[in-house]
C-alpha cells in the first residue's frame, strides 16, 4: 500500500509541472489565470486548477487530477510545497513537500491510520519497488 501510494505522488507530481496558461490542452474559464484568481480546465473536463495564478501557475488553490485526487494548498514551480493531497484511495498526506515529496507531516490511510512523516529539507530519493510501478516494473 505504501509503495503504490508513493508511486501515485511520483507519476502525479510529473502531470502538474507542465500545465500553466501557456499550455493548450487548458482553457481558463473563470477569472484570469495568467495573474489574479481564476479556474483552468482541461479541454477533455477532467482535470482542474482553481485559485490564485502569478505568470500563468497556480500558486495557491486546489488541482484537480483526472483519476480523482486532489491536491490543494500552496504551489511553487508547479509542485504543492505546503498542504494536503487527498487521494481518491481515501489516503491523505499533509505537510510540506519537496519535489512533490513529503519531507514533514501525516500520512493518514482509509482505515484511519495515521503515520508521521519526517524526512528533513534536502529533497530524498525513496525507492519504489518495480512491482509497484505502471505495469508491474516490465
Amino acid at each position: 500500500m505504501q509503495s503504490t501510494l508513493l508511486a501515485s505522488i511520483i507519476v502525479l507530481g510529473l502531470s502538474i509541472a507542465g500545465v500553466g496558461e501557456g499550455d493548450s490542452q487548458y482553457n481558463c474559464v473563470e477569472g484570469d489565470c495568467l495573474d489574479g484568481k481564476g479556474k483552468l480546465e482541461s479541454k477533455d473536463g477532467k482535470s482542474s486548477m482553481e485559485g490564485q495564478f502569478w505568470n500563468g501557475k497556480l500558486v495557491t488553490g486546489k488541482a484537480v487530477y483526472p483519476n480523482g485526487d486532489v491536491f490543494e494548498g500552496v504551489f511553487q514551480g508547479g509542485f504543492l510545497v505546503q498542504g494536503t493531497k487527498i487521494f481518491k484511495s481515501g489516503s491523505t498526506m499533509k505537510g510540506s513537500f519537496n519535489n512533490n515529496v513529503m519531507i514533514q507531516g501525516t500520512i493518514t490511510h482509509p482505515n484511519g491510520r495515521t503515520m508521521p512523516v519526517r524526512l528533513g529539507t534536502k529533497p530524498q530519493t525513496i525507492p519504489i519497488p518495480k512491482a509497484a510501478l505502471p505495469g508491474g516494473g516490465r
